[in-house]
């Protein structure tokens, strides 16, 4: 993919993690400081004039973060399987 759609395609990442999940994006060399194991992952695939993959995959601290910002709860709140689900837009 040409390095201006990478570009594009982070940026646009980036943003909608900012703005719907009020998570931010780390450089490789910090992602590798936090976690190494991943619980949970979803995929996009897109076509047209140019075709590809988006992938996002997030460890149990990350990805309890994203929910609990997308749904807006507390700290302490439990968190339900359909929560999660619904997180990564997962119909079962």
């Amino acid at each position: 993919m040409p390095e201006r759609l990478n570009e594009i395609l982070y940026r646009v990442e980036e943003e909608i993690l900012e703005s719907l999940a009020f998570l931010f994006l780390v450089l490789d060399e910090e992602r590798k400081k936090i976690s190494n194991v991943f619980v949970w992952g979803a995929s996009i695939s897109f076509g047209g004039p140019f075709f590809g993959r988006l992938m996002m995959i997030a460890s149990e601290i990350i990805f309890t973060g994203l929910v609990k910002n997308m749904f807006g709860l507390d700290a302490g709140e439990e968190i339900s399987l359909d929560q999660q689900l619904d997180a990564l837009i997962i119909d079962l």
